[in-house]
């Protein structure tokens, strides 16, 4: 039996094309993210500029000494590294995911997913029965089709979680709305995926193959999220208990457990790449996961394995050989009408205007790293081409780039707002006696009951406390912006609350509130709310601004307060987005 040894020469060019690999796509990386742009677009560009579209068709004889196509070994080596960074990304994807808050947004979440996943499929797979023949008309038309309709609809929850972040509209209801919406769109766009790529997989035509395939990944799904679930969160809580709360040994934790359902979903002859994206909504789901042990493993992943894969992306093919311009065009405009007409469809169904549709059309426009992620994977399945490759990755990137000012220019967030015409001296409690949340927001929609016409106190605190049961408004640095919108609100209402004490609450940072600023708003002006919560974050950004408040005598609260939000410009013409 013969054993093949890696010679040092072998050794030594796999950890020269790892540096430049990760030298060039950290740094174009960190190039365009100070330029406002996504990181990937510089990692990808690296790729390109070491693949065989710059460096290849510059220097050929010493890009092929570097990245040697014919040394099999050599090349299987790279892949295998790429593919890890692939499969840890997707499990950081799944970590954004959040299945109890689209249960907590209800119908709205659930219509925009289904609309969304409708026309943007519906259209995708109508084009891809036109586009099979010329484009890979050696694999099936309707895997094929079924294919083009997934790739044009999945979205990207990590990129969306970004720009929510950096646009301070994570917990608005813009935002949460758009993160669970996002967030059911791309599990269900996953299961998709996975069906048709196992029944691909068979090259098969008949039925038993679908249906094997399915029953397969229902009962593995349902025993992933009762036992499965059950077992991570016991887990999690005695790694939590024994080791003082390590984020290393839950990495370790997270890491095994993301290979093992991938060992199980490939054996049954599906993708391993879903049993990853289960592995990160365990681990995201799990109570005993702290924010910090979160933030530890994404970190890790994007620092090191996600800058690999995707400077990969840009070596796998020729970019400008096989760049047709008109596909490329074709796939943009399937891809943007698509979704941007399924959310606007769900939104109206759901009883918001059109104005109020387009932020979260905007913002759930990016295909990001899950576009590319399955483009990969239909391309070495040889589902498509690499003309298509090519055009689908330019479609997840260009999104990706728009999507934030887009979403900006929907909301219109130059315009100046005067927050300080909001906000009136009786809502301003200098020392709010509360003890939780519940007791603040109650004594705080108490001042406000002369101004909230045929409103009841009760009936306002009820609503601002089960849009807190959604999600906690806690932004960190002591401050929460409780908000909720009503129907027969004339107008805007803010109301402050000083709570010298503090309350716990479910905060980024684990520190006490010691500020309360709500927020009431007409149902029907959702991009208000948004601008709202924006210029008092702005306002309030600065460490020194906060402080001077929190310890301000209790008479000087609301000139000081005044001061602050009077004429604050929200000004947001460009977002920077790390992620994709």
């Amino acid at each position: 039996m013969d054993i093949t040894v890696l010679n040092e020469h072998q050794i030594l060019l796999l950890l020269t094309e790892l540096f430049l690999l990760l030298l060039f796509a950290r740094g174009l990386g960190e190039v365009f993210r100070r330029l406002g742009q996504p990181a990937v677009v510089g990692e990808i560009l690296a790729g390109v500029l070491l693949g065989p579209t710059v460096f290849g068709s510059i220097a050929p004889v010493i890009q092929g000494k570097l990245f040697p196509v014919s040394d099999v070994i050599q090349m299987h080596m790279l892949e295998t590294l790429s593919w890890l960074g692939a499969l840890f990304l997707l499990m950081v994807a799944g970590m954004e995911v959040e299945l109890s808050v689209v249960r907590k947004q209800g119908r709205s979440a659930i219509l925009i997913s289904l609309t969304r996943i409708a026309v943007a499929f519906g259209l995708g797979f109508v084009v891809g029965l036109f586009l099979h023949q010329a484009y890979s008309p050696e694999s099936s038309r309707w895997a094929f089709s079924a294919f083009f309709g997934i790739a044009c609809t999945v979205c990207a929850v990590p990129v969306l979680a970004k720009i929510l972040h950096e646009l301070d509209m994570l917990k608005s209801d813009i935002g949460l709305l758009s993160l669970s919406s996002s967030t059911l769109t791309d599990f269900v766009c996953w299961v998709m995926f996975t069906v048709v790529a196992g029944v691909a997989a068979g090259k098969g035509v008949e039925l038993h193959g679908p249906v094997v395939t399915i029953v397969s990944i229902s009962v593995i799904m349902v025993l992933v999220f009762t036992l499965g679930k059950r077992g991570v969160n016991w887990v999690t809580k005695h790694v939590q208990d024994e080791s003082g709360w390590q984020s290393g040994t839950v990495m370790v934790f997270a890491f095994l457990l993301a290979l093992g359902l991938a060992i199980v979903f490939q054996l049954v002859g599906v993708h391993a790449v879903f049993g990853f994206f289960l592995a990160g909504i365990l681990i995201g789901e799990s109570p005993h996961v702290t924010l910090r042990t979160r933030e530890a493993i994404s970190e890790f992943v994007m620092s090191l394995f996600s800058p690999l894969f995707f400077a990969s992306i840009g070596m796998k093919v020729n970019f400008l050989a096989h760049f047709d311009w008109l596909l490329v065009v074709l796939v943009l405009v399937v891809v943007v009408v698509g979704k941007m007409a399924g959310v606007s469809l769900g939104a109206k169904l759901g009883g918001m205007s059109f104005r109020d549709s387009l932020p979260v059309a905007s913002g759930m426009l990016a295909g990001g790293a899950m576009e590319i992620i399955i483009s990969l994977i239909g391309l070495q399945m040889g589902l498509i081409g690499q003309d298509l490759f090519v055009a689908l990755v330019v479609a997840a990137v260009v999104t990706s780039v728009v999507a934030g000012p887009m979403l900006v220019w929907s909301l219109k967030l130059n315009e100046l707002v005067n927050l300080g015409s909001f906000l009136f001296g009786e809502a301003v409690v200098a020392d709010l006696p509360a003890w939780n949340m519940r007791e603040a927001v109650s004594e705080l929609v108490l001042r406000l009951s002369g101004r909230l016409g045929k409103y009841r106190p009760e009936e306002v605190a009820m609503a601002v406390l089960a849009r807190e049961a959604i999600g906690s408004t806690a932004l960190g640095n002591q401050l929460a912006v409780p908000h909720a919108r009503l129907e027969h609100l004339d107008k805007p209402l803010l109301a402050v609350g000083r709570i010298k004490s503090g309350i716990p609450m479910d905060s980024p940072d684990g520190r006490n509130v010691h500020l309360i600023v709500m927020i009431l708003t007409p149902k029907s002006e959702l991009g208000l709310q948004v601008q709202i919560l924006a210029g008092i974050v702005g306002a309030l950004s600065e460490p020194e601004v906060r402080e001077k408040l929190l310890n301000c005598p209790d008479e000087m609260m609301n000139d000081l307060l005044m001061q602050m939000l009077r004429g604050q410009k929200i000004s947001k013409s460009q977002t920077g987005v790390g992620l994709l």
